[in-house]
């Protein structure tokens, strides 16, 4: 396992040389694992022994990649209706990311 598979797993995002997050003012900061958690791993996706988005992979199959693909989609577009439109950005950031490393 690569450095970037192991950040992955652990739910955090290097941009440049740090880690860093959006804050609530829209400004980015350096983030804490907490407030990365809130686009890579969310607490309420982790109930039951088993992440979300590793269910839906296991549910899904092949059809996986496309459920990755429309995220993206729904997260870019609805970015510009939203009160913070850098975390919808994120989101379809880390689906796109999701996406990369499935055809890898």
């Amino acid at each position: 396992m690569n450095s970037t598979d192991e950040a992955w797993r652990n739910g955090m995002v290097r941009i440049g040389t740090e880690a860093q997050s959006i804050s609530k003012s829209g400004s980015i900061d350096s983030a804490s694992e907490k407030d990365w958690n809130l686009i890579n791993k969310p607490p309420h996706y982790n109930k039951g022994g088993i992440e979300a988005i590793d269910y839906i992979k296991q549910q899904l199959g092949p059809g996986f990649k496309g459920y990755l693909e429309g995220n993206v989609l729904k997260y870019i577009h609805r970015h510009k209706y939203k009160n913070n439109p850098k975390q919808d950005l994120e989101k379809a950031k880390w689906y796109l990311e999701r996406l990369i490393q499935e055809i890898e």
